[in-house]
């Protein structure tokens, strides 16, 4: 397994003026592959490897030794086989034939639809911001039950870093867990994040025990256990208990139920507490959503989850609590104060999240669905961005150059006429 490409595939490619790989990152193709396998394998998994490749002698992939050392793949064995060492089709068939191009489709401002009334019986904080920023999205998806599913792929690591975070933090915080010896003395403390993260690293973070990590995770255990006592230091300095994490909370919005799940809920009295565990790439980010009342997630969770008086976002990667200033009186030296703009609350924010979900509605009913991607939202004429100030609406996300911003998952963009 020295290569990813047979000979005669590459110089096809290469002739024709492809772009091809080069070897260096055959072994990070080959590696990718055996762990989709892996992963995806229930009961056994044989790897058959070609005895003999581009008249080289074959190797176990290198990998498999590596995992061996900290996993068990007892159930992963290897098989050498001399019937593998040539291209698998006919020269004639295959990648080795090239096929006339085709039409693809051309970037639209809007598309019709046939128009009435679609509703769902649940919506969701993911599903109404779709509704709201990318209407079309929300009709393949939610209507026509279109959408990409990709095969076996493992996320980025910033990605990965979240995920265990946010595992970690569901198997330390706990109530039971703060009548613990260990909840108030520090240096234990780090001790059980550590541990509790060498067992969630088995479990979920897999891809960050390659040697290649070795590094990475040496400052992401020492980051994680810092940052986590700032956390617990919030709860103990505001006297909160721990409700619990992952909690599902349901309510209405404009009279349709909604649902939600809120990643950990502080009780303090008869008062209720949220915070949203994020793992950010931007902090301004974040913090630009509490200032200018975009933060509709913990609006909504808020507004749905009763007795809940205030919520926040806590920034993993960063140790910092961020709240509305005004909206709570917390202490704690990771608590930042979000200073915001005059008029803006939860409740503002809800208000304009209730309007624009109308507003889309009755779009639906024009059967005409903004698209406008890769557009100055100012250019956008038949709707929601010019009647977005003068009816209060929530206001539509901006990238780069004043374009309408693409949503964060893009599926399904070879509708909508990206093509690259």
């Amino acid at each position: 397994m020295s290569s990813a490409w047979y000979t005669e595939e590459k110089n096809f490619l290469l002739q024709k003026g492809y772009a091809v790989p080069d070897n260096s990152k055959d072994y990070r193709v080959q590696q990718d592959g055996i762990k989709r396998m892996i992963f995806n394998t229930t009961e056994r998994l044989v790897l058959v490897i070609p005895s003999m490749f581009h008249g080289e002698k074959a190797y176990t992939p290198f990998c498999i030794d590596e995992w061996k050392e900290k996993l068990d793949l007892s159930a992963v064995t290897t098989k050498f086989s001399g019937l593998m060492q040539h291209i698998p089709w006919h020269p004639e068939i295959g990648l080795t034939v090239e096929y006339p191009f085709i039409h693809l489709p051309q970037q639209k401002e809007y598309i019709s639809i046939p128009s009435g009334e679609y509703t769902r019986q649940s919506e969701s904080y993911t599903s109404i911001e779709k509704l709201i920023q990318h209407p079309l999205q929300w009709f393949f998806e939610y209507q026509l039950f279109l959408s990409h599913k990709g095969g076996t792929s493992f996320p980025d690591e910033s990605t990965l870093r979240g995920t265990i975070a946010d595992a970690v933090v569901q198997k330390i915080f706990t109530q039971v867990n703060t009548r613990e010896k260990w909840w108030l003395d520090d240096p234990a403390f780090k001790q059980v994040v550590s541990q509790t993260l060498d067992q969630t690293l088995l479990e979920q973070g897999v891809l960050f025990l390659e040697d290649g990590f070795k590094r990475s995770l040496i400052e992401y255990r020492k980051m994680l256990s810092n940052y986590l006592v700032n956390l617990k230091e919030i709860i103990t300095a505001n006297n909160f208990e721990i409700e619990g994490t992952q909690v599902n909370c349901n309510g209405t919005i404009n009279d349709q139920e909604t649902n939600g799940c809120i990643d950990l809920l502080l009780k303090n009295n008869n008062s209720f507490f949220i915070i949203d565990l994020k793992w950010a790439l931007s902090t301004k980010s974040y913090i630009r959503r509490i200032e200018e009342g975009t933060d509709l997630q913990l609006a909504l969770y808020q507004k749905i989850y009763p007795g809940a008086n205030a919520s926040s976002y806590f920034l993993l990667n960063e140790g910092k609590l961020l709240v509305r200033k005004l909206s709570s009186n917390l202490l704690g030296q990771a608590v930042s104060f979000i200073e915001a703009m005059d008029g803006v609350s939860s409740a503002h924010t809800i208000i304009a999240a209730e309007k624009s979900i109308d507003f889309r509605k009755k779009e639906f009913k024009t059967g005409v669905l903004e698209v406008g991607y890769e557009m100055p939202l100012e250019e956008l004429q038949l709707g929601y961005f010019i009647n977005q100030e003068l009816e209060q609406l929530y206001p539509l996300q901006e990238g780069d150059y004043g374009m309408k911003k693409f949503p964060y998952t893009q599926d399904l963009n070879l509708f909508l006429g990206k093509t690259h």
